[in-house]
């Protein structure tokens, strides 16, 4: 090892502290500090971006949904929307390269990825909403009186008993009112804002 250039030294972490003390013990600032995103200065280190771990498990799990509830209003006679679910998926999968989802890029590339996220996350809404909208008129439920009929869409293959929030327009002044499910069981709810 002595007759290498450059030299090698094998040490402990330690070692290696001490010789940065030294090798800076002489300058006015030891390290460079930053006040924002180290990836300016120090490129790839300490990172890890969560947004984009959390924009990646939204769109997957919105593009699986929106693709479920397309096949079945295609199935009721809608067209299904194959380009915008082809665009959403390859914004999204494009997004899942290694150096990307990482999170150890600088700060334009992160802004770049999160606007793909979003034009993807964009896409599957706007599919999602508008099958919800297609199976919705479809189904065609008979109102008797002054219902308001609120459907809820399961896309998953098990029962849910999850909290739904649910906006509700009403024709004329209303003091009170009962939600039932469809075999005319009372259910609980509780009123969050009102708007008159």
């Amino acid at each position: 090892l002595k007759k290498l250039t450059p030299k090698i030294k094998l040490a402990v972490p330690s070692d290696f502290r001490q010789a940065i003390k030294e090798e800076n013990s002489q300058k006015d600032n030891f390290f460079q500090f930053t006040s924002r995103d180290m990836s300016l200065y120090h490129a790839g280190t300490s990172l890890s971006r969560i947004n984009l771990k959390i924009a990646n498990r939204i769109g997957e799990n919105l593009l699986i949904n929106a693709e479920k509830l397309a096949t079945i209003a295609a199935l009721l006679g809608a067209e299904y929307p194959d380009k915008p679910l082809d665009k959403a998926w390859r914004q999204l999968l494009c997004n899942q390269h290694h150096d990307s989802i990482t999170g150890t890029h600088n700060e334009i590339s992160y802004v770049d990825l999160m606007i793909a996220y979003r034009e993807s996350l964009e896409l599957a809404y706007g599919v999602l909403n508008d099958s919800l909208k297609y199976i919705n008129k479809a189904a065609n439920l008979k109102i008797i009186g002054q219902e308001i009929p609120i459907r809820i869409f399961n896309s998953l293959s098990w029962d849910r008993k999850d909290i739904c929030y649910v906006r509700v327009n009403f024709p004329n002044e209303c003091f009170s009112f009962e939600i039932r499910d469809s075999s005319g069981k009372n259910i609980s709810y509780q009123i969050i804002s009102e708007e008159k």
